[in-house]
Order: C-alpha cells, then sequence, then structure tokens
C-alpha cells in the first residue's frame, strides 16, 4: 500500500517549518534600524524640563552616529511612560531600575564616582526624630518612593508610616513643597541647592541614575550601545559622563528596596542636625573611632501607619 503525498512529504515540510522558524528568529536582529531613547530623570537639581528634552535628543544623535542606527530621544515627565516595546534604552534613576528589575549596564558619573549622598532637609527641626508623623516631600520616581527613604537610605530602621507623604513631580516642586507649606521636610540628592531649611540626615552613597534596556535587542547592539555611550565625552546634565557598572548595583538595591521592616526602630540622632542609623555604629569595627559622646538614642514612639503612606 502507498504512502499518501502527505506522509511522503512530511521530513521535507518539517525541514522547511524549522528553517522558516529560524529564519523568523533572526530577522529583528537584522531588521533593527531604529531604536528609541527615554530619558527619566526628576530627581537631578538645577536640571529643568527643557534641559532633559535638549539632553534627551543629544545624547540619542550621539548614539545614532556610534550605533550605526536610526536613535530617536525622549524626554519623559513619569516613569509609567516608558514601557517595553516602545522604548529600547532608557536613562533613568537607580532607584526606578531597582523598582522594575531592569539590568543597568552604565551609571551616570560626576568626577570619577557613580555613586552620591542623598538629604534630607527640614523646616522647624533639627533632628530626624522630630519628623514623626510630620509631612516629608519626595519626588515621584515610581510606586515604591517612600521605600526608598525608609529602607535604603534610612536603612529600614523606620517603616513607611514613621512619615507622612507628599509626593511632586520633580527635584524644584519637593523643595518648593516646604516653603508652599505642603510639607515639613524634603528629600533630595545632597547637591541639590537648598536655602532656609536645616539638614537632618545625610545618607550613604547611593547608585547615581542609571542607563538600561527596556526592550530586548540583539547582542551585537546592545555591545555597541553600551560602548558607545561609556565613550560619550561628557557635559550631560552636570554630568562628566557614563561609566560600566555591575548588574550586582542594582540587584543589591532591589533587594533593600522590596525588603521588609526592621524589628526595632531607633534613629541615632546628633545635635549637629545630622542622624545615622544605629547599625552604622554598633556594626562598625572595634578598632575604629568612638562616636561622639554627645550622640544620644532616641526610641520615636510607635505611630500607626498613615492612611497615605505608599505600600
Amino acid at each position: 500500500m502507498k504512502r499518501s503525498l502527505l506522509s511522503q512529504r512530511s521530513p521535507r515540510l518539517a525541514f522547511a517549518l524549522l528553517l522558516a522558524c529560524a529564519c523568523l528568529s533572526s530577522a529583528p536582529a537584522a531588521a533593527q534600524k531604529r531604536l528609541s531613547l527615554g530619558v527619566f530623570l526628576p530627581t537631578v537639581p538645577g536640571v529643568s524640563r527643557a534641559d532633559r528634552f535638549a539632553a534627551a535628543g543629544r545624547l540619542a544623535t550621539f548614539l545614532g552616529k556610534r550605533v550605526g542606527v536610526t536613535v530617536t530621544g525622549r524626554s519623559f515627565a513619569a516613569s509609567n511612560l516608558i514601557k517595553r516595546g516602545t522604548v529600547q534604552i532608557a536613562i533613568v534613576p537607580a532607584q526606578l531600575a531597582a523598582e522594575r528589575g531592569w539590568t543597568a549596564f552604565a551609571a551616570l558619573r560626576r568626577g570619577g564616582g557613580a555613586r552620591a549622598t542623598w538629604a534630607i532637609y527640614a523646616k522647624g527641626a533639627t533632628r530626624l526624630t522630630e519628623l514623626a508623623n510630620k509631612t516629608v516631600a519626595v519626588t515621584r520616581v515610581g510606586g515604591k518612593d517612600s521605600r526608598f527613604v525608609t529602607n535604603v537610605m534610612l536603612e529600614r530602621e523606620v517603616g513607611a508610616g514613621y512619615f507622612k507623604w507628599a509626593r511632586f513631580v520633580d527635584w524644584d516642586a519637593t523643595i518648593k513643597a516646604v516653603s508652599f507649606g505642603r510639607a515639613q521636610a524634603v528629600v533630595v540628592r545632597s547637591n541639590a541647592s537648598v536655602s532656609g531649611l536645616t539638614r537632618v540626615f545625610t545618607s550613604r552613597a547611593l547608585p547615581n541614575p542609571v542607563a538600561v534596556f527596556v526592550s530586548p535587542l540583539p547582542k551585537a547592539t546592545r555591545d555597541k550601545v553600551a560602548a558607545a555611550l561609556q565613550s560619550y565625552p561628557g557635559g550631560w546634565l552636570g554630568f562628566s559622563g557614563f561609566t560600566k557598572i555591575g548588574a550586582a548595583t542594582i540587584r543589591t538595591l532591589r533587594g533593600q528596596l522590596l525588603a521588609g521592616r526592621r524589628g526595632k526602630r531607633v534613629v541615632a540622632a546628633r545635635p549637629d542636625g545630622f542622624a545615622l542609623p544605629t547599625r552604622a555604629i554598633v556594626a562598625a569595627d572595634a578598632s575604629a573611632p568612638k562616636p561622639p559622646s554627645a550622640l544620644a538614642l532616641v526610641e520615636p514612639p510607635k505611630l500607626k501607619p498613615d492612611v497615605a503612606a505608599e505600600r
């Protein structure tokens, strides 16, 4: 009995289908002729919306020449506009990269470093514990803005309910929140120009804004983009250029951002207006100099979480 025509050709059909699938899978790599660069940097002090828009265009033009494809640059006013499939490359706060789980391949540097400290400035307060249950203004970055303060900056010594929160569109609006009577304290990068307020806390050095791949790209394209970005001559939004960054940096930051609250909520406050988490003291090396004798441990009151606090 003769086999049907379909059964006779099935091996050839199978081979043809496999070949077609292989061609389709390699098509995006060959067809990658246009890239979209998104810039979302609301926390960088001294930079206006117009500055960010112009900087996005300059960086896109530079990348296009170096990578050999057309790159369009856009500045976004909100993080939810940076979507997979619409944007391939983005320059964003490290906090947002950690929240979204993006892998960073470069970081903005100022001088020789890719990290900077953050600070809390207050009106009518000289110690961090005086801000308990007061409104703290933060810049709207993502959905974990309060956790960036309590988990990352304050290293989980207090929970989100320790403060009330007010979120603003960028660093400028955040700083003005106190003068407008909408907050008693603000959280900004330490190099921000703040007048009329007292610095009550300075964080350890945290990662600068980073470059991430939002959408999948062929490895060859990713390598070209990374190399081009690190060769940028500098003078971009007050930074001196980009430097390579390891994936562990954002992975560690993500772990801190999403971690739960510590059991004991104690803050070490210094009369000179600065505050340090107690872990920075108790975990210090025994050979290190002892903290100033004026250092006092203050047990903040137990507060019910504010209904407006982020989760």
